[in-house]
């Protein structure tokens, strides 16, 4: 049984995390906007391959402060089905990780497009061009509805997601795809309209929004708007004790057990938010560097290798890593209690009496533990209701 690491209190905190740093850093960029669409997605976790986060604008929108690195990946948010805005009762988490490969939007089109071979095949046989695939949206692109409604009901209803469909999958929903664009031109129906009637049809295996959880959510929606940042540009440095520069040390070094360990089970799963919240540690551990340079401490030889020198780490990684390759709930149990642990650490970090740009890093990888701890926990729970659904 897991422990019951959230209080009010955490609960609280937990909603207002961010993985992106905006350090004195060299390098100038413009801002780069992304549409993350099913119907529009509320509060997910939008990363770059270097782990970058997107803040959320609102509507679906989400904005790189620096420019992406592509692919471009979207985990855990909330589906609003009837487009007014916000996320109400009865609509639906986003059930699968979605992707893009190039363009302005993440959609299930361009989350199939990822597989060169079926990007193809919506070119050839759904009459999509990569332009359309890249920068268009279900609501903007009836075909791109279409296929959007048929293929996560699809997902859905047969236990896969959008990224595991092969050609045949796809050629074999041709029909309905297409009697879905006939039955679009025909009506006047919007086209939230289709999609709640998408939705009704497979509520019975879907994970719809109960109103006790609603402001929650709306609470986590929001606090994506406000983006943290870290700005070193007017704070001195100070004199660190041996202790301060050894913490430093310390938290990068559990920040590259963590990369490590969720590379190697997303290795044997294949559940791309381990993948994908790697790369999140990534860009943690670039936070982390900054800081330990700013003070000119070096991080041990090994720190860029799959092995520790310090061979407590390596035995606890090699112990963490032998618990989650047991099952794919185990993986996600080991993943929740190492982000509660780095959590924990951090909270205790932060009651002590620290410098200004320590004390801005450390709430800064809180947040995105956080932030991480939170999407873990939502699909271990998912794997719990399918149990007793069953």
């Amino acid at each position: 049984m897991l422990k019951k690491y959230i209080t009010i209190s955490a609960v609280s905190a937990l909603l207002l995390v961010g993985c992106q740093s905006t350090t004195d850093s060299k390098n100038s960029s413009t801002n780069t906007d992304i549409t993350v669409e099913r119907g529009p997605i509320h509060g997910a976790l939008v990363l770059d391959a270097n782990g970058q986060r997107a803040s959320f604008l609102g509507d679906g929108k989400y904005r790189f402060e620096s420019t992406p690195v592509y692919p471009i990946t979207a985990d855990g948010g909330y589906i609003d089905i009837n487009r007014n805005g916000q996320i109400d009762e009865g609509e639906s988490e986003l059930e699968f990780s979605m992707q893009s490969d190039n363009g302005s939007v993440i959609t299930m089109a361009s989350t199939i497009a990822s597989n060169k071979d079926l990007r193809s095949l919506l070119r050839s046989d759904f009459d999509l061009t990569d332009k359309m695939i890249d920068h268009q949206t279900p609501k903007s692109n009836k075909m791109i509805a279409a296929i959007s409604d048929i293929v996560y009901a699809y997902c859905v209803e047969n236990n896969t997601t959008p990224s595991k469909l092969t050609k045949d999958d796809l050629k074999a929903l041709n029909k309905q795809i297409r009697d879905l664009v006939q039955e679009y031109k025909e009506s006047n129906k919007d086209i939230s309209y289709f999609e709640k009637k998408m939705f009704d049809k497979i509520k019975k295996k879907n994970h719809l929004i109960k109103q006790k959880k609603l402001a929650k959510i709306h609470q986590m929606i929001e606090s994506f708007k406000n983006e943290d940042k870290i700005n070193f540009k007017d704070i001195p440095l100070s004199d660190l004790t041996d202790a301060q520069k050894e913490k430093i040390i310390s938290i990068a070094q559990e920040l590259k057990l963590a990369q490590n360990l969720y590379s190697k089970i997303y290795k044997q799963w294949e559940l791309k938010i381990f993948r994908n919240i790697s790369k999140a540690k990534s860009h943690q551990i670039k936070v982390i560097k900054f800081l330990a340079d700013r003070y000119n401490l070096e991080l041990p030889p090994t720190f860029k290798d799959e092995t520790f020198e310090d061979s407590s780490l390596q035995e606890k990684l090699d112990d963490l890593l032998n618990q989650a390759l047991s099952s794919e709930q185990n993986a996600l149990e080991v993943a929740i209690s190492t982000e509660e642990n780095s959590i924990e650490d951090l909270n205790q970090t932060l009651h002590s009496d620290l410098p200004k740009d320590l004390e801005l890093t450390y709430a800064h990888l809180l947040k995105a533990d956080q932030r991480h701890l939170y999407i873990f926990q939502k699909i271990l729970d998912r794997y719990a209701e399918d149990e007793t659904s069953e």
